[in-house]
């Protein structure tokens, strides 16, 4: 197998598009650099200055600067793959392969070393221009102690998988189009996985809580809205024209919020989200700015006992309604679930290697018992 891969190697090396896609992580590597400076430039205005702040600020400039690969790579990967790859398969290369005495294994291994090889090449291209640019612009930098280094493991380690997967099932099939179709087409639904994933992020225990608590504020509410009439006189005109248009539809709006997802949607994303790594954008962001996904839902129902709270001023006396908002104000902080980046970098890394397992030994299973001939 060790003389393929060096016949592979050079193959690669020979190869104009291999040229084309090592040049691409470079561009890549240039935008991801820029993008973090001006994440750290344009948002600094943004956050109270203190340090804490600027200390997540810059692990977020720092971070988006090194997984800038991570959004552009698997398309780049599935579409590189699948040409080089299926061309050796439609051309009847692999054929000849066979035919001079070279094992299924060492052929089918050999394909997935090198493919993997010249991703981790683009990989190091691309980081390296990143920050490049991030030290040539002098920005303020974080790497957390050298922890940065090992977050970004996995999602390098993610991608490597993905090329296993479009290796292996490249080699599975013999019709040159349709690995390049399905691979891309897979690349593309990564952004959409990770979006559907992101709303099952937080625990069913924890969207049930949260949905408690706006239950009940909203029971609590609802009567002062329904049986108080306002009683300043800015409101007093047309005040159900005004709770209509100005008022109820933005509480419809956040309460809304508390309910979506549905249950039934809510499982398939918790579901895609559990068994997939299409979550480490999001949870590693959410990890680096030191906060959870329940701080989402949080929001949602804090702005609307808030809203609640501000609008029933002009009502009659609700010095009971505002004891029990609270009380819901209380309950909301007592509902926090910080995302801890070990748990996270054990959690996918265990997540990937039995995903690339499912790729290699599916593929290979697959492979050896195909007809090439």
């Amino acid at each position: 197998m060790f003389d393929l891969i060096k016949f592979e190697l050079k193959r690669i090396k020979s190869s104009p598009l291999s040229y084309v896609v090592l040049a691409l992580p470079l561009l890549i590597g240039i935008v991801s650099g820029a993008a973090g400076v001006f994440y750290q430039s344009s948002a600094m205005d943004l956050f109270t200055v203190d340090m804490i702040s600027k200390e997540s600020l810059a692990r977020m400039s720092t971070w988006t600067a090194l997984t800038g690969f991570y959004s552009v790579f698997p398309i780049m990967g599935a579409l590189y793959v699948t040409l080089f790859v299926g061309n050796d398969m439609s051309s009847g290369f692999l054929r000849n392969k066979m035919i001079a005495g070279h094992k299924r294994s060492d052929i089918f291994f050999s394909y997935v070393i090198t493919q993997t090889a010249v991703a981790l090449v683009e990989v190091v291209i691309c980081i390296s221009a990143a920050l490049i640019v991030l030290a040539v612009n002098r920005v303020q930098l974080d790497f957390a102690g050298g922890m940065m280094f090992v977050r970004l493991l996995v999602p390098v380690f993610a991608y490597i998988s993905m090329i296993f997967l479009y290796t292996a099932f490249t080699l599975c099939v013999r019709r040159r189009a349709l690995p390049i179709v399905l691979c891309a087409v897979f690349a593309f639904s990564l952004s959409t996985a990770g979006l559907i994933s992101s709303l099952g992020n937080y625990s069913s225990s924890d969207l049930n809580k949260y949905l408690s608590i706006g239950e009940r504020a909203k029971a609590d509410i609802d009567p002062y809205l329904k049986n108080t009439a306002p009683v300043q006189p800015d409101y007093t005109a047309d005040p159900d024209a005004y709770a209509d248009y100005e008022y109820v539809d933005d509480l419809d709006f956040y309460y809304d919020q508390l309910l979506t997802p549905n249950k039934p949607f809510y499982y398939v994303a918790r579901v895609l989200y559990i068994v997939t790594d299409a979550g480490i954008p999001n949870d590693y962001r959410m990890s680096l700015l030191d906060t959870s996904y329940t701080e989402e839902l949080q929001t949602s129902l804090s702005s609307y006992v808030n809203m609640e709270d501000s609008f029933l001023m002009s009502f009659a006396d609700i010095s009971e309604l505002s004891s029990k908002i609270d009380g819901y104000r209380g309950e909301l902080k007592e509902v926090d679930v910080t995302v801890k980046y070990t748990t996270l970098n054990l959690v996918y890394i265990i997540k990937t290697l039995l995903w690339s397992c499912v790729w290699i030994a599916g593929g290979f299973l697959i492979f050896r018992r195909k007809n090439i001939f």
